[in-house]
């Protein structure tokens, strides 16, 4: 299964019954003296319920934003057994202040694991914290977790979240697609084969999309320093940059022209499925311009509104540097509708970063999207993202 929410190794559930005495013993501790201690602290009142493990992260892994929220937890612990650990290593415990929606905002206390150390925070509905990552190979980030069980927390409504302002196709003044589009894509028997192509996969990807004076004026253009980028989150659903579309140099206003005009639902008409803009009920789309860095993602979220919608994704990066054959982060995979025996939503599509690539994807409702974490061996790049819809009115 995929997992979008960490990379660390856990052990099984730790007991008094361990083979190994000082597993027992640690145990005993947690599960005696030190629960009646966290208690008397907290206020809080406990049951006889624990769950203990160890868990330890290595280079690159980490825990991203959530708030243990599940069933009866009341308080969550860890006790640190890594020695002689620096700042540099990175590793921390970092815990969340919330927005007016109860959603996390941003790092408002960083804890960094010291050896013997004890924490402990009590779990409510905004409980939000993640693990950083770690940025060491020289050291494993070692330690004893688990959780206090008491009373399940009441029931709270859940965030839904934003759908982006859905967009009409618009004339294209003085301009055509052969003007944006390389001429490889542009011929009709070329189209006719990438039709088929996405008919039988319901994904394709053209490489080299763009003429190249198109291409590097635009991944020019994403570099000026005026554009103003916004961090989209919330931290536990998504976390990469959106430009303001009123900051955008000229050159990019034009191209999210183009990608919002008639002539270029056209274009995908040709290649993919019906969305007609001279058809009614008329197509409509939403774009960004996104930024991508070292620390950002998108998890898989079930109350998505993104994903209860049919339609047309189209990916177009920029800026994407040479990366590491191993596993870096950045790559999108998209999951669903179908479902394994496990009820685990099974892999539908996958595709990598890649420069003046245009990856067009059927988006079916029920499908959800992430893009995996990307560790700190990445070099910034840039992504246009777009969903067109014929049925949306």
């Amino acid at each position: 299964m995929l997992n979008d929410l960490y990379s660390c190794q856990q052990s099984c559930i730790l007991d008094v019954d361990s083979t190994l005495p000082s597993v027992c013993s640690i145990v005993k501790f947690i599960q005696g003296p030190l629960k009646t201690w966290v208690q008397n602290i907290t206020g809080r009142v406990f049951s006889n319920k624990m769950t203990i493990t160890a868990s330890q992260y290595k280079f690159t892994d980490r825990l991203l934003c959530h708030d243990d929220n599940l069933h009866d937890r009341s308080v969550a612990f860890i006790l640190y057994l890594c020695k002689d650990w620096k700042k540099q290593y990175g590793g921390s415990l970092d815990l969340f202040d919330c927005d007016s929606d109860n959603q996390p905002k941003t790092v408002v206390k960083s804890i960094f694991p010291t050896y013997g150390s004890f924490a402990f925070f009590e779990v409510s509905h905004n409980s939000y914290h993640q693990v950083a990552e770690v940025l060491t190979s020289k050291s494993i980030r070692l330690s004893i977790n688990g959780w206090y069980h008491g009373e399940d927390l009441p029931q709270q409504a859940v965030w839904q979240g934003t759908i982006p302002k859905l967009l009409a196709p618009i004339p294209l003044r003085g301009k055509s697609v052969d003007d944006f589009v390389d001429d490889t894509w542009l011929n009709m028997k070329t189209c006719v084969q990438v039709k088929s192509a996405f008919e039988k996969d319901l994904c394709v990807s053209l490489p080299k999309f763009l003429k190249s004076s198109v291409f590097k004026g635009i991944e020019t253009a994403l570099k000026d320093s005026s554009i103003v980028w916004e961090s989209c989150g919330p931290a536990n659903r998504k976390r990469y940059d959106v430009a303001r579309l009123s900051s955008l140099p000229e050159t990019l206003t034009r191209f999210l022209k183009f990608i919002q005009s008639k002539d270029w639902f056209r274009y995908l008409s040709e290649c993919t499925v019906e969305i007609s803009p001279d058809v009614k009920p008329l197509p409509k789309c939403w774009f960004e311009v996104q930024r991508w860095q070292p620390g950002d993602y998108t998890v898989l979220v079930d109350n998505d509104p993104l994903n209860t919608s049919t339609g047309l994704d189209v990916h177009l990066y920029f800026g994407v540097e040479k990366r590491p054959k191993n596993n870096v982060g950045g790559e999108v995979f998209y999951l669903g509708p179908d479902r394994d025996d496990d009820d685990n939503l099974e892999q539908a599509f996958h595709l990598e970063p890649e420069n003046n690539t245009s990856t067009i994807i059927a988006h079916i409702e029920g499908m959800a999207v992430l893009t995996k974490y990307l560790d700190h061996r990445n070099k910034p790049f840039f992504k246009i993202f777009g969903r067109y819809s014929q049925s949306v009115e």
